[in-house]
Formats: C-alpha cells, sequence, structure tokens
C-alpha cells in the first residue's frame, strides 16, 4: 500500500483547511488498532479517515464505527464534541497535520503520519492532555514536533523549480490522479483496482494516456485508491461491560441455586429429624457405651446410620 508523503500532507492541509475550517466537530471513532475517522459538519456533514503513519483524506466510504466508543474517542467527544474548527495545518513540511479547535477552551489534534504514526490531544499551551501513541508521553508535558525538512520527495524531483513550498503551487492545472496497470475507460475504470496515485503538473490527456483518472483534489484521489484496502464486510461487536455484566448475572444465578438446595437440603433434615426422634435415640445408644468400634458399626447400619471418624451420619435424601 502507498503511503503519503510530506508533499501530499502539503496539498491535504490547504485542502482540509478550506473543506474544514469553520466546521463542528460531531463525533471521533476508533475504528481500527491505528485508524479513526472524524465527523464535521459544514454544509453537510463531512468525513475524515486517519490511518495513523500512512493517510489521512475526506472520504465518503464509511466503515462501521464499533459500538462502544475507545477510551481515546470518549476523551475526544467529551472535550471537543460540536467545538469548532479554526485552523488546519501543516507542520514544519512534516508529515504531521495539526487542527486548531476551539470549544469551550482551545485545543490542538495533532497528527504524526510518519514511522508508526500518533495522535495527541494538546491543551491552548500545547501541553498534552492525552496521546495514542507507540512511545509513552506523560500527560501535561508540553508537545515539541520534530524538525521537518523543506526537501520534496524523490518521486516528485520533475516538479524542479515549478514547485513554490511557500505559495503551494505547482502549474496552471495541477493534478492528482490514480494510475493503472493495463488502460481504462473512465468512469469504468474505477471498478479496477490503481496502482497508486501520484501528483502531475497537467491534467491528464485520456485520449494519450489511458492508465490514469485525473482528480482535483488528493482526498477525491486518495480516497478511490485506498478503498481496495477497505474490509466493510461486518465484524461482530463485543461489548465488553455487557459480557462482563453477562458472567457476573450467570455466576450469581448459580450461587442462588445452591442456596437454594442448602435450604431444601437443610428443611428436608429438619423435617427428617422431627418425624425420626425414636430412631435417632436408638442409633445414639448403638455408638455410645464400650463396644468395639466395628460392633458400633454394625449396630448402626442395621439402622441406616454410618459411623465416620465418631461421627454419626444418614443421607435422609
Amino acid at each position: 500500500m502507498q503511503l503519503m508523503t510530506n508533499l501530499d500532507y502539503f496539498f491535504l492541509a490547504k485542502e482540509l483547511n478550506q473543506a474544514l475550517a469553520s466546521s463542528r466537530l460531531n463525533k471521533a471513532y476508533q475504528i481500527g488498532d491505528k485508524e479513526f475517522r472524524f465527523k464535521f459538519h459544514k454544509e453537510g456533514e463531512k468525513n475524515l479517515v486517519v490511518q495513523l503513519g500512512a493517510r489521512m483524506h475526506l472520504t465518503k466510504y464509511l466503515q462501521t464505527p464499533p459500538e462502544n466508543p475507545s477510551n481515546l474517542a470518549r476523551i475526544i467527544r467529551s472535550k471537543l464534541s460540536n467545538a469548532k474548527v479554526v485552523s488546519v495545518n501543516q507542520v514544519n513540511f512534516d508529515r504531521i497535520i495539526e487542527f486548531e479547535i476551539q470549544g469551550a477552551e482551545k485545543y490542538f489534534l495533532v497528527f504524526e503520519m510518519f514511522g508508526k504514526g500518533a495522535l495527541y490531544l494538546l491543551n491552548g499551551q500545547r501541553l498534552v492532555e492525552n496521546a495514542f501513541s507507540p512511545i509513552k508521553v506523560e500527560k501535561n508535558t508540553p508537545y515539541s514536533p520534530p524538525i521537518g525538512t523543506k526537501a520534496v520527495p524523490k518521486q516528485y524531483a520533475f516538479l524542479g523549480n515549478d514547485f513554490d513550498v511557500v505559495a503551494g503551487t505547482i502549474g496552471e492545472n495541477p493534478c492528482f490522479h490514480l494510475t493503472y496497470e493495463t488502460p481504462i475507460e473512465p468512469p469504468t475504470g474505477r471498478e479496477k483496482n490503481p496502482t497508486g496515485f501520484a501528483l502531475t503538473k497537467t491534467i491528464q490527456n485520456t485520449e494519450t494516456d489511458s492508465t490514469s483518472l485525473c482528480f482535483a483534489s488528493l482526498s477525491e484521489c486518495a480516497d478511490e485508491y485506498y478503498k481496495q484496502f477497505l474490509d466493510f464486510t461486518e465484524k461482530p461487536v463485543v461489548n465488553k461491560t455487557a459480557e462482563k455484566l453477562g458472567k457476573t448475572i450467570a455466576q450469581l444465578h448459580a450461587e442462588l441455586e445452591r442456596q437454594k438446595q442448602l435450604e431444601k437440603d437443610s428443611l428436608s433434615a429438619s423435617e427428617w429429624l422431627g418425624g425420626n426422634y425414636e430412631l435417632i435415640e436408638k442409633a445414639l445408644a448403638a455408638a455410645a457405651g464400650k463396644k468395639k468400634t466395628g460392633e458400633k458399626q454394625l449396630e448402626l447400619e442395621k439402622l441406616g446410620f454410618t459411623l465416620n471418624n465418631g461421627l454419626i451420619q444418614k443421607d435422609v435424601n
């Protein structure tokens, strides 16, 4: 699977800032081990998918979220629900995207998209409130991004001096296109799985280049590319709280049945004792005195009792 580069995030940040600035964050979901979806509202619903260390883009292909949100998703919802996106920016021309969000307080959502990836929720002083990171991050420590680079990825070396990092321009009609192994005929080509995506200086001419599809936005292009790696089969949701509660209820039910049986046995024994007073007297007499143990056992067995370690026993069930 192709991973997004710092140049991809450069253009993505501009797209997201235009699409999401002034929007409201409605929900946050953790839909995979390192995969999140954020639902915004601005002139309709907009969904941002983030796979830490791999990709970030707006999407129209929505996977079913879990019934119970993860701890981090709950924290983000509690602090940022209905908060307004102030801006979306790339940090240091690196694979880092930062959302400034204003609710009752100011917060920052920072996504590190390199290596194994990380997500940080920062307060207005840029101190870590919570983090999803492969390394341990202490709460209330200042967040400091790694030093970035102005280098353009090697696959985009053809841009040369036409690329302006400050202005973000590469020509008159930049295009993000999907590439295919075999020629396609749009729009049916979308039924095939593309082999990759890239940025070009001009819109592709489908008459001369039939192995690509061109998109005006990186999000739309990336969304079409990455959908081939998604699993849309609905997985059974395990409600751990309900599962634990079910086990507890089963244990309580088993204990209740045990107590009922003990009560039943106790009642049965009491009734038997009350109705067999004379027999009990005979058993006590047989066990008393200076007789040998064997003789006592024989007399008790005739009466339906047993002698075990000096105790007279009888099964009354």
